[in-house]
């Protein structure tokens, strides 16, 4: 569904995270476990494209989980 907005590869990487998350929340799933079995699920499915594969460079701070989780919140830097 984001593909109506946000067309950009990037984007729907963002979203199909956002989405292997939610799903394993909603499956009751801890919070870290949610997390790291969403992000492994959704890198696992990009880097199967070529296209999508380039764009999961923009998230391997995010995909290194073990090192995300410890990463101090002044260090996370975002725009709207």
């Amino acid at each position: 569904m984001s593909r109506l907005t946000h067309a950009h590869p990037r984007s729907q990487i963002a979203c199909g995270i956002y989405t292997q998350i939610a799903l394993n929340l909603f499956a009751k799933q801890p919070l870290l476990t949610a997390m790291k079995r969403g992000l492994s699920a959704a890198q696992a499915f990009y880097e199967k494209d070529n296209l999508y594969a380039e764009e999961l460079t923009h998230y391997k701070r995010l995909l290194h989980f073990e090192d995300f989780i410890q990463l101090p919140q002044t260090n996370i830097k975002s725009s709207g």
